[in-house]
């Protein structure tokens, strides 16, 4: 849907808070992959779409919600037994 109304902010809003809602749902399951694809998806909407605080809004909330800080565009390690590479 977001696909074929990319100007449509009503759109993305509804896309970026189900995407947030979604990604809560798979770091309660435990399920990292499906919340890391997720998070990954809410990141590209908010990459198109800058000037758009309801897209922005979620992804700060999930950002703060896992204690992460906006890294360098680089990839950096964790020390832990993944990478993590910038969230935005």
């Amino acid at each position: 849907m977001a696909r074929a109304y990319p100007d449509d902010a009503v759109v993305r809003e509804r896309l970026a808070k189900g995407l947030h809602n979604t990604q809560v749902n798979a770091k309660v399951e435990d399920d990292l992959a499906r919340r890391d694809a997720l998070l990954d998806e809410l990141r590209a909407l908010a990459r198109a779409h800058t000037d758009d605080f309801a897209v922005r809004q979620p992804l700060a909330s999930i950002i703060a919600s896992l204690g992460w800080k906006i890294l360098p565009t680089e990839s950096v390690s964790t020390g832990a037994d993944r990478p993590r590479s910038r969230l935005y």
